[in-house]
């Protein structure tokens, strides 16, 4: 399971404010159109994976509640 909250570099206790703020922040550097090379774009999409599950109060309980389990 890739772990969401590494990829933004926010602690699993981060508020949604503090969460969509770094997701801008990663996106606005790793975003393909400024950089074409290929980890970029592996990069902007592992971002973007991670936001659509932790940015989401749904999925992140869900996600949260998985990550417990497996600990």
């Amino acid at each position: 399971m890739d772990d969401h909250y590494r990829t933004l570099g926010v602690a699993p206790t981060a508020d949604d404010a503090v969460i969509r703020a770094v997701y801008v922040e990663l996106m606005k550097r790793f975003h393909p159109d400024r950089n074409a090379s290929d980890e970029t774009l592996r990069r902007s999409q592992a971002i973007n994976e991670a936001y659509a599950v932790i940015g989401d109060p749904r999925r992140r309980a869900a996600y949260d509640e998985e990550r417990a389990g497996l600990q």
